[in-house]
């Protein structure tokens, strides 16, 4: 019995560890104005080169350690859907002591829809946010359906927000939560 036991905590232990992410889509400026037909145009420039554009979005992503090891460096990059492109990065840490690295250069000149970066250290239960300026083509809102790789031998999983569980919880009358679900009968 203590060998089996010991069997399952070691497979839990290597398993493949779960990174929470989530995204946000806030709109930063829509070149609409109100319910008129007037239209406006944002100017954004890194010094060298202006860009112009009817829309600019914030995309913040966080991401989180819900494993049960620390990683003193921790590559990712998230894909954006078609359409989309992000112009700047921000990061911010836990701690002083935690680093941010964009590996992908952009710019206004050079947005990108794939972005790669560096986490150091990603310890457990760790909470980076991550602020992406992004526009899109058309005139679309951004979708928030980002891909999340990772060289590292991870999962990425969803990190509903409460108002999200609310509307699952009503809609399907049970609520999941990890590999519980709890249901509501009347």
């Amino acid at each position: 019995m203590g060998a089996v036991l010991n069997n399952l905590v070691v497979a839990y232990r290597n398993r493949r560890q779960p990174i929470g992410f989530r995204v946000e889509v806030l709109p930063v400026f829509t070149g609409t104005l109100g319910t008129s037909s007037m239209a406006a145009a944002l100017t954004i420039t890194d010094g060298d080169h202006a860009v112009e554009t009817d829309n600019l979005f914030l995309l913040e992503f966080q991401i989180v350690n819900r494993g049960n090891q620390d990683f003193s460096k921790f590559a990712a990059g998230f894909s954006l859907d078609v359409g989309e492109a992000a112009l700047h990065i921000e990061a911010e840490a836990p701690t002083r002591h935690h680093g941010f690295s964009l590996a992908t250069e952009l710019s206004p000149a050079s947005p990108s829809r794939d972005f790669d970066f560096a986490l150091a250290p990603f310890n457990r239960a760790d909470l980076y946010t991550l602020r992406a300026y992004v526009v899109t083509t058309g005139g679309q809102v951004p979708t928030g359906k980002a891909k999340a790789s990772s060289p590292e031998a991870v999962k990425f999983v969803g990190m509903p927000t409460l108002s999200e569980l609310a509307a699952e919880a009503a809609r399907d009358n049970s609520l999941k939560i990890g590999p519980i679900r709890i249901g509501f009968y009347g």
